[in-house]
């Protein structure tokens, strides 16, 4: 059976942040077959941190990183607390999500329909914002690669395996957090050889909820992240013309 890492970065949304641990607890997983990993930015002495090590039933860590001299906001970008909980991984497949989704019961059952050796990167259906868009995975533009043009897929939500985040070199830390499903597909385009798979019926539920993460952030790039992201990767093919790689921003 697959073995799946679930990383939860989390700062404050405590409500939010029990209704995605009790969907994980009720879907149709075995224990044996998942870890929780929380990166936690919270306070050791808040009442979230004291229910979360409580919690004996799941395997979870906390990683306290916090920087009293900004307050209550995070110091680094998100990307940076998700890299902690990837490579804290003990497991192949790694589930980053945030602490504002829940889970459908289902999930797992449909991820192993998907599963084999080839395929390392599977993109699953959420909702993005508001309800009534349903769940989808939404087109931002097109990728060529070896004069074959493909569909490039937002990355909101993934299960990737372990090794193509060691190909790629783990999460862009100078993003703060809207671009990475924009970054993390031209990675591994063209990074990697990995072609992703469309998971439409493994359904993830996310209400977007304020991030409040963004404030006093060290690590920012100049302009928003769609921008930095964008110049990033035609900085990218410009370097490595001899590979013949294009990308088509249409986001």
């Amino acid at each position: 059976m697959e073995k799946i890492s679930i990383v939860v970065s989390t700062y404050g949304r405590f409500e939010a942040f029990k209704l995605l641990i009790n969907s994980i607890r009720d879907s149709r997983i075995n224990k044996e077959d998942y870890e929780i990993i929380v990166v936690s930015s919270d306070e050791p002495n808040s009442e979230k941190v004291k229910w979360i090590d409580e919690q004996s039933d799941i395997d979870m860590r906390i990683f306290l990183m916090n920087d009293r001299s900004i307050g209550e906001s995070r110091r680094k970008s998100l990307m940076y607390y998700e890299n902690i909980g990837i490579k804290d991984s003990k497991y192949e497949w790694i589930f980053v999500v945030s602490d504002d989704m829940w889970f459908e019961p289902d999930w797992y059952e449909k991820f192993l329909t998907y599963v084999n050796e080839k395929n390392k990167v599977y993109i699953v259906s959420c909702h993005l914002g508001s309800k009534h868009f349903g769940f989808w995975i939404p087109p931002i533009g097109t990728i060529t690669k070896n004069d074959i043009t493909e569909t490039m897929w937002l990355y909101d939500m993934t299960i990737i395996h372990s090794s193509v985040y060691e190909k790629i070199g783990y999460l862009d830390e100078q993003i703060h957090w809207f671009g990475k499903g924009a970054d993390l597909p031209l990675a591994v385009a063209f990074l990697t050889e990995e072609t992703p798979v469309l998971c439409h019926d493994v359904k993830i539920n996310h209400d977007i909820i304020s991030e409040n993460r963004l404030t006093n952030i060290s690590t920012t790039p100049n302009g928003d992240d769609s921008l930095y992201v964008k110049n990033k990767w035609i900085r990218w093919v410009n370097e490595n013309s001899d590979k013949n790689y294009t990308f088509v921003w249409e986001w």
